[in-house]
């Protein structure tokens, strides 16, 4: 029965029925690798990896969900179980419903078991070799199911995983995106790698205009949202196809933070909790007020005035270190989610924020370019043991420092977190490549939505024609880009032949 999802380990969405009893079980995997949407709609439920084939199913076109829509302007993405799109629902990590003629139940996950708690005074050279053997055991899991691997290269965390794919396997191969200016890792990538003995290539991003919207184009189709996400999404779907040629697969260390990263909550601000913690793109005060000049509907970007008043203000410190006590108290967007789990540290909390976020849009990209996204943190065990360990040890990821000097000399053990950041807006817009962009929001179709108001729209358009306007606006030009090409790919489609596309489904 539901007994046997928790002790899955590895990405899934699951679908049993029971023909003697009519009852159909549904269940997506614990970490969030998989996503399932469910929308209730004439007396039934639909569900599926993709939310683009339920109007062909349900003969109901896709709308727009205005309690939500806020959300994705002032955040950059929608969190929790809700979508862009009114009634479709994402399932929650770890969720099963349990469904028959007369009603659907749904079981929350609670947690993966911590392993038995250590004593501070325990030396660290104990948790070491724990975490060591492992992360050893978790790679060679994740490597077994897939013919060929490549391990993306940037800090602490990926090349800890370069290492233990290089001790498994006993050859590596590491890619790196070489982002332009600052951002470029690909020389500290290709001294760790040598170190290491890995093979290492590095694939420029290039900065086209009509590349561009292609790129968005495919990261709103596969994440099927307009996410922020740190700008990412393009230059992920740029570079996936060069690691599609050498590989099937590619391991990476994200969420690795989560486990083996420490933030002092004394000595964070709410605004650095809710800007770093919590939301990808989180907005001061100054930043609402140009979005209220684009969007002159309050419901659009919610109707607090001020971002410290946004969210519950007790929750935001919480989640600081994944803890959510009293979650009985929370406010919208969250109510519900948390009130079956106990106080403390919890990774089920963890995907409030931009966890469940970041772990499905890798995998999803991953799917979308034939390969698979591997997550060597995110094994069951792995998890398990980081979670029980003492904070101190995580501080700066120290743990995972000390373990990389075992493979690595010292002074190539990254000491500063740059992190896989991407300015794409401001590069394409200092290049000059921005013109496709700008004519794509210039349509009359554009113009006419009811969301935008024309002429703020059109005043923010120019400005950038005439290279009047500061960095400032970028967020505000990317997330209408991202929800335009959005609103073009779900919300504006024709849905009348659907007997046709239920057959090249098929």
């Amino acid at each position: 029965g539901r007994d046997l999802f928790p002790k899955l380990n590895g990405a899934y969405n699951i679908v049993v029925w029971d023909k003697v009893q009519k009852i159909g079980t549904i269940n997506t995997c614990k970490f969030g690798q998989r996503v399932l949407f469910t929308n209730k709609v004439q007396g039934g439920l639909i569900f599926g990896s993709e939310a683009k084939v339920f109007p062909y199913i349900s003969n109901l076109p896709l709308s727009l969900d205005y309690e939500t829509l806020w959300m994705t302007f002032m955040y950059g993405g929608v969190y929790g179980s809700r979508t862009l799109f009114k009634g479709v629902t994402k399932l929650f990590p770890g969720t099963a419903l349990v469904i028959t003629k007369d009603s659907t139940q749904e079981f929350k996950a609670t947690d993966i078991p911590h392993e038995v708690q250590q004593k501070t005074s325990e030396k660290k050279k104990v948790y070491w070799e724990r975490l060591d053997e492992l992360m050893s055991k978790s790679t060679s899991r994740l490597i077994a199911v897939t013919k060929s691997q490549v391990v993306m290269v940037g800090g602490v965390d990926s090349s800890l995983v370069a290492a233990y794919l290089k001790r498994v396997k006993g050859e590596a191969t590491a890619v790196t995106q070489a982002m332009p200016g600052e951002w470029n890792e690909s020389d500290d990538a290709a001294r760790i790698t040598g170190a290491l003995g890995c093979d290492h290539h590095s694939f420029p991003y290039t900065l086209d205009g009509d590349k561009l919207i292609k790129d968005i184009g495919g990261f709103v189709e596969v994440t099927e949202e307009a996410s922020y996400w740190n700008q990412l999404g393009p230059p992920l779907i740029h570079l996936l196809p060069f690691i599609r040629e050498i590989a099937d697969s590619y391991l990476t260390g994200a969420e690795a933070d989560l486990l083996c990263n420490f933030r002092n909550k004394e000595q964070t601000s709410l605004r650095g909790v809710i800007r770093h913690g919590v939301f990808w793109m989180a907005v001061s005060h100054s930043m609402r007020k140009r979005l209220r000049r684009i969007f002159p509907k309050p419901e659009h970007i919610g109707e607090t005035e001020s971002d410290t008043n946004i969210l519950d203000r007790a929750l935001m410190k919480r989640l600081i270190s994944i803890d959510c006590s009293g979650a009985e108290n929370n406010t919208y967007p969250f109510r519900g989610y948390y009130t079956h789990l106990p106080p403390g540290k919890n990774l089920q909390r963890h995907f409030l924020n931009h966890g469940w976020q970041n772990i499905r849009i890798i995998s999803q990209i991953a799917q979308y370019s034939g390969a698979e996204a591997l997550f060597p943190y995110l094994d069951d065990d792995t998890a398990s043991f980081l979670l029980s360990i003492p904070d101190e040890l995580k501080v700066n990821k120290a743990l995972l420092r000390v373990l990389l000097k075992k493979y690595l000399p010292g002074d190539l053990v990254p000491r500063k977190k740059r992190g896989y950041w991407s300015r794409t807006l401001r590069w394409h817009y200092d290049a000059g490549f921005l013109d496709y962009v700008l004519d794509l929001l210039s349509e009359q179709k554009s113009l006419d939505r009811d969301v935008y108001s024309r002429s703020e729209l059109s005043k923010l358009i120019e400005g950038y024609r005439s290279k009047e306007v500061t960095p400032v606006w970028h967020p505000v030009l990317w997330q209408l880009l991202l929800f335009e090409i959005f609103c073009r790919r779900f919300i504006d489609v024709d849905t009348s032949n659907s007997s046709q596309l239920i057959k090249n489904i098929q």
